[in-house]
Parts: structure tokens; sequence; C-alpha cells
């Protein structure tokens, strides 16, 4: 009877330890989800401080050259969109549009109608 009782305690107790560590790993998962996406935020605002900097370093003495990279910036926010998630490309437009108004505001203005006059 002791061996018996000693098994099932054994058993109960390997059982608990499964659990505990299913849960565990579970909880290393989200964890390593959220860090994943934090990367790719992360990763989204770089590419909208890097994409920024070819238009704040560049003299637009043409404004449909301009708009035509508008457009461009645009469809990665869609690409963005459609890939990811709204996050994603809002955190690249934030970024974006922030880069460019704290270097060259008159052009961020530009850039805030022309949007707006898109949608």
């Amino acid at each position: 009877m002791n061996k018996l009782k000693t098994g099932i305690l054994t058993k109960g107790a390997c059982f608990c330890m499964l659990l505990i560590s299913l849960n565990s790993c579970s909880g290393c998962s989200e964890t390593e989800h959220t860090e994943a996406v934090t990367a790719s935020i992360e990763a989204a605002q770089m590419m909208g401080r890097t994409d920024a900097r070819v238009f704040v370093n560049r003299q637009w003495n043409d404004t449909s050259e301009l708009h035509y990279r508008l457009r461009q910036i645009r469809e990665r926010h869609d690409s963005l969109s459609h890939k990811f998630s709204k996050e994603y490309a809002a955190a690249y437009d934030s970024a974006f549009i922030s880069t460019i108004r704290t270097v060259h505001p008159d052009l961020a203005l530009h850039i805030t109608r022309f949007n707006s006059d898109a949608k």
C-alpha cells in the first residue's frame, strides 16, 4: 500500500510539475512575442526616420517629384498595414513626420496637407 500511495503521489507531483513548466513556457512565449512586437515596432520607427532623412536632406524645387515620393511613402505605409498591423504603420508614420517636423517644420506642414488632401 505504501508503494501505491508513493507512486500516486509521485505521479501527481510530476503532473503538477508538468503543468507548472507548461505554464511557464507559455509565459516565455508571450514574453518572446511581446519582445518580437516591440522589435518590429522599433524597426518600423527606424524605417520612418530613415525615409524622413531622405526628405530632410534634399531640396524640393519640384513639387511633383515631392508628391511622387510621398505617394511611395504612402504605399509603404499601406504595405505595413497589410503585412503587419496598423500599429506598425502608425509607428512608421509617427517617426517619419516627427523627424521631418523637428528638422524642417515647413516641409512637415506641406506633407501633412498633402496627406490630408489625399484621404
